[in-house]
C-alpha cells in the first residue's frame, strides 16, 4: 500500500502483477513530527482505497489508530486530495491574506493571529455542530447590502487580486447564505452586487496578465 493521498492506486500495479494485494490509506491528518502525533491523530479520518482482505486489514489497522476510515471510489483520489488541500493549506492562504490587510492598519503577524485565530476555530466548531450553512456570519449572512458593496469597493481599490479573492469567496458566501433564513431578495441584491465586483476585478487581472 502506499500512504499518498493524491496518487492512484494503479501506481502499485507492478505489486499486483507480482501476486501483492495493492491499496491506498491516506490520513488526513497533518503531522507535525513530534511524539504527540500519535494522540492527535485519534478522531481523524483515514482514506481507504482496497478490496478484499487488505481492506480489512487496513480498516482494522484504522480502528487501533482511532480514526475514522474513509472509503473513496477508484479514480477519485485527485479530487479528494485537490479538496482536502483546499481546506488546510488554502486555510492557511485565506489567514495570510487577512493578516496582510490587517498589517496596513498596524498590527503585525503576531499580534494579527491572536485576534482572529480564536474566532476562526469558534467558527469551525460551529460548522461541526451546526453546518457550514448556520455557521456563517457576517454581512452577507445578515442580508447587509450597503456593508458589502462598501467591502467590495474597499478591496477593489487595494488592487492586486485582492478584489478578486474577496469577491470570490463572497460568492461562496452567498451560497451558503442561500441555505439560511436570510431572506431571498436580500441574497439576490448582494449576489448581483458581487458577480458586478467581480466582472471589474477579473477583467482587470485578465489585462494585467496580458500585459505582462
Amino acid at each position: 500500500m502506499h500512504c499518498s493521498g493524491a496518487s492512484p492506486v494503479e501506481l502499485l500495479a507492478p505489486a499486483r502483477d507480482q501476486g501483492a494485494s495493492i491499496g491506498g490509506f491516506h490520513p488526513l491528518y497533518l503531522f507535525s513530527g513530534d511524539l504527540t502525533d500519535v494522540d492527535r491523530i485519534a478522531g481523524c479520518s483515514v482514506t481507504i482505497e482496497a478490496d478484499g482482505a487488505l481492506k480489512d486489514a487496513l480498516m482494522a489497522l484504522a480502528a487501533a489508530l482511532r480514526c475514522h476510515p474513509l472509503s473513496i471510489p477508484a479514480g477519485g483520489r485527485l479530487l479528494y486530495h485537490a479538496a482536502a488541500h483546499n481546506a488546510a493549506s488554502f486555510t492557511l492562504c485565506s489567514l495570510a491574506e487577512n493578516v496582510n490587510l490587517w498589517r496596513k492598519l498596524g498590527f503585525d503577524e503576531h499580534d494579527a493571529l491572536r485576534a482572529l485565530l480564536p474566532m476562526m476555530a469558534g467558527t469551525l466548531e460551529t460548522a461541526r455542530d451546526r453546518g457550514l450553512a448556520n455557521a456563517l456570519a457576517g454581512p452577507v449572512s445578515r442580508g447587509d447590502l450597503g456593508v458589502v458593496e462598501k467591502q467590495l469597493s474597499l478591496m477593489e481599490e487595494m488592487g492586486g487580486d485582492h478584489g478578486a479573492l474577496f469577491g470570490l469567496m463572497s460568492r461562496r458566501a452567498v451560497a451558503l447564505a442561500r441555505l439560511r433564513a436570510t431572506p431571498p431578495a436580500a441574497v439576490d441584491a448582494i449576489g448581483a452586487a458581487v458577480e458586478r465586483s467581480l466582472t471589474r476585478t477579473l477583467k482587470g487581472a485578465a489585462k494585467g496578465a496580458s500585459a505582462e
